[in-house]
């Protein structure tokens, strides 16, 4: 409040203020009437909030609360933070993502779906609204690192190493520093019955798994661990350990041939203990000439279920003769299949 002869003032405001209402009241200079007052709201130019510390950054209380992250800044004070960006950024320093939480009770919080297996860390800064345009502060030093677990272990594959072993394989995990294998006979004891349950600690992603009663079928999960904790648990997979193969699948591309083509015969060891096909026998009769043919795996390795092959030169036939074939196959158990249905080739 002041009086003065001309027409101007200077007032300075407090720091926290963001805005100003002026009232002027004329008074005539010589009987000290008072005319009407007028008013006039000052939005302030120089309205930056203040740069704010560095917020706090911690695994999320919600469901997903492995792969979440909630972002946080407390004991805010300054008037002109009506709002707190929040932005993430991976260890790379690349932004991951950035959200908008607005100030309650002197605090904001930020939650966020995170990758597995990545190193982030947070910063923020203070947003003043003023007749709704936002008026940005200065961004915060970065928070402390987190790293987040690891991803769940994929392509989970288990086949028989030996009458009585298996070999577990699975697909290498980022950031995991160890693998945790559990195996029982029942498939249902796995989370409720702990007794009916064991398991191995390896550090690679390859486990042997020995002691197994041949015949009979056992169950299998991992997960990985890194600093910040377990991942979920695999898909769980099967395998009978030791059992004699089923008679093979077999087939030719075709069933006549010219004088001189091979004829190729293909098949796939029919395994339940999952191991791959040790020795093959076949058994061909060329015009009546019978042989036993065997190989070893000869095969096509290029997915799950190997294909094993065997040619046959005809160039020494004559035309209008038949070829007659079957095989059987032998895995880890060292235990011969029967034999296919018998084929022809003319």
């Amino acid at each position: 409040n002041s009086e003065v002869t001309n027409r101007h003032s200077t007032y300075t405001p407090p720091s926290q203020a963001t805005n100003i209402c002026v009232w002027v009241t004329p008074v005539s200079k010589t009987n000290n009437w008072t005319g009407k007052s007028v008013s006039k709201i000052t939005y302030l130019s120089n309205t930056e909030p203040a740069k704010p510390s560095a917020p706090s950054i911690e695994y999320s209380d919600n469901d997903n609360k492995k792969y979440s992250l909630k972002i946080s800044l407390t004991g805010i004070n300054d008037v002109r933070a009506d709002k707190i960006e929040f932005e993430v950024r991976t260890s790379s320093g690349k932004k991951f993502t950035s959200g908008v939480s607005t100030v309650s009770v002197g605090k904001a919080v930020f939650n966020c779906k995170v990758n597995p297996a990545t190193e982030y860390s947070a910063r923020c800064r203070a947003i003043n609204v003023v007749t709704g345009k936002k008026i940005y502060g200065d961004w915060s030093d970065y928070s402390s690192s987190i790293m987040t677990m690891p991803a769940v272990v994929t392509n989970v594959k288990c086949e028989a190493d030996s009458k009585t072993s298996v070999k577990i394989t699975w697909k290498a995990v980022s950031t995991a520093t160890k693998y945790t294998v559990e195996y029982t006979n029942k498939k249902e004891y796995f989370g409720s019955s702990t007794s009916n349950v064991s398991s191995v600690t390896v550090t690679n992603n390859t486990a042997y798994i020995t002691g197994r009663e041949g015949g009979h079928e056992s169950y299998f999960r991992v997960k990985a661990t890194n600093s910040a904790g377990d991942s979920d648990w695999s898909g769980i997979v099967r395998a009978v350990v030791g059992t004699k193969p089923q008679p093979p699948t077999t087939w030719s591309l075709t069933t006549t041939i010219g004088v001189g083509e091979d004829a190729v015969l293909y098949w796939t060891h029919n395994s339940e203990d999952g191991s791959k096909q040790k020795e093959a026998q076949i058994y061909i009769s060329i015009n009546g000439a019978a042989e036993i043919v065997t190989v070893t795996s000869s095969v096509s390795e290029d997915d799950n279920e190997p294909v094993y092959s065997y040619p046959i030169d005809s160039s020494k036939y004559s035309a209008g003769g038949e070829i007659l074939w079957m095989v059987k196959t032998k895995g880890v158990a060292d235990e011969y299949s029967d034999c296919s249905p018998q084929r022809t080739v003319k």
